[in-house]
């Protein structure tokens, strides 16, 4: 059977196969190429559309420049002085692969990604978005006697820390952008988060708790692929449970062995790999559990609002998990190197020649 395009791009529409990974791609003519961008969403012809992509050329040569090439490397200068997008296309569809095909190839994997950087809701309402989204969760933080703790009374939990995630810089979303299968800012779900830290993983749970039954977090509004948990096993924990109420109801034991229990038990009982979930640059001495839940965000807009979802991220540590953060094989540093390595192959490829 023949097609009108390559089994390559074939894979990529109805295989899962991501754009990116793709070896070259099958453009014939300038006015191919022209047709291309007109469906990518820029008419050549369009003054601000070519200012746009050029902007988005200069961005990406920047970042392979900065993130992926030590010095004294370079872009292979042809394709680096290159400004015509329509020619660097038709080079990236050249066989065989050359290293200029290979260098308008990664060029074009990086321009991809930064062409997908923002989020339309993130740049409009930025600010707004952090206010509401924040503003659910500072009324329920408390400091005094030097202690800071999540609520008041009886269920208040003791952390050791908490903070709201900083604005990525956009080298550091355009990293996470191009590590990701679906390259697209839609696909980045921290860029508002925040982050808390217990003395211990039973103290985590108790945040997780505290955070459903004070309706701080809305359970139903929870993203489940986003949801990842190398803390505790929710499974034996339950079960274990179970069995030091009995006790207490049998009278082996009283409620404060049975807690002084569970505490041990959330230290020694690890999460399986199918509760732990997927991150392919994250170290397994990480322990932490992290969610991503949506919020109805409402801004005034003319006579009316904006209505829409909007992500953030929830991390919970335990003071190991986010001391070995500051070092070490888990620590936020090494992290970011392995993902830059594994950006720096899928985007370089054959052209670091190992």
């Amino acid at each position: 059977m023949s097609t009108p395009f390559s089994w390559q791009t074939l894979r990529a529409i109805v295989g899962g196969r991501s754009a990116l990974d793709l070896p070259r791609l099958d453009l014939r003519s300038t006015a191919e190429a022209d047709d291309f961008l007109l469906a990518y969403g820029f008419d050549t012809s369009h003054p601000a559309h070519r200012r746009e992509l050029e902007i988005i050329r200069r961005d990406a040569l920047a970042y392979i420049r900065q993130a992926l090439l030590p010095p004294p490397s370079a872009v292979l200068p042809e394709v680096a002085q290159q400004e015509d997008l329509r020619q660097l296309l038709l080079w990236a569809s050249r066989p065989p692969e050359t290293e200029r095909q290979r260098w308008s190839c990664a060029l074009l994997r990086v321009m991809h990604a930064r062409a997908h950087l923002h989020s339309h809701l993130q740049d409009r309402y930025g600010p707004e978005l952090r206010r509401q989204i924040l503003d659910r969760f500072r009324p329920h933080l408390r400091r005094g006697g030097g202690r800071l703790s999540l609520g008041e009374g009886p269920d208040a939990v003791g952390l050791v820390h908490f903070e709201m995630k900083p604005e990525k810089h956009w080298v550091s979303t355009l990293t996470k952008l191009l590590h990701k299968p679906e390259n697209v800012a839609a696909a980045v779900f921290d860029h508002i988060g925040v982050r808390f830290i217990t003395e211990d993983p039973y103290e985590a749970l108790r945040v997780v708790y505290y955070l459903r039954a004070h309706n701080v977090v809305m359970f139903a509004n929870i993203k489940p692929t986003r949801s990842r948990n190398t803390l505790v096993d929710i499974e034996a924990l339950e079960g274990r449970m179970a069995q030091l109420s009995e006790q207490v109801r049998a009278g082996q034991i009283d409620a404060a062995e049975r807690s002084a229990r569970l505490r041990r038990a959330c230290r020694e009982l690890l999460p399986g790999a199918a509760e732990r979930g997927y991150n392919p640059a994250s170290d397994g001495g990480w322990r932490s559990i992290q969610f991503t839940s949506r919020q109805l965000i409402r801004v005034p807009e003319g006579r009316g609002e904006a209505r829409f979802f909007f992500p953030y991220e929830v991390q919970i540590l335990d003071r190991s998990s986010w001391e070995a953060a500051a070092s070490g094989e888990a620590s936020h540093a090494v992290y970011k190197a392995r993902q830059r390595e594994a950006v720096r192959r899928r985007v370089l490829g054959a052209l670091l020649g190992d």
